[in-house]
Formats: C-alpha cells, structure tokens, sequence
C-alpha cells in the first residue's frame, strides 16, 4: 500500500478508534508503530506515544 503522511494519519487516527471493528484496529495498530519509528517528529508532534 501507499499513500501520502497525510493519508496514512488519517488512516491511523480512524482505523486505531475503539469503535472500529477489532481486525481492522489490530492491522492499524501494527501500521503505526511502523510510522511510528519512520516519522518519529511527526509521530511526536501528533501525540501519539
């Protein structure tokens, strides 16, 4: 998959929600940490731990 910085905070910040059904929050989750460790300012800058 690809996509913009953008596209993918987007992504995360829908997909990582506890209302959203629990194999797409598992596949967002692993996702993040991935962006996490790729854009830490970014990561840091959005709040995310």
């Amino acid at each position: 998959m690809k996509g913009s910085v953008r596209s993918w905070i987007h992504y995360l910040e829908v997909r990582t929600d506890k209302s959203t059904q629990l194999e797409h929050q598992e596949i967002a989750i692993e996702i993040k940490k991935i962006f996490m460790t790729q854009f830490p300012v970014t990561a840091a800058a959005l709040g995310w731990d």
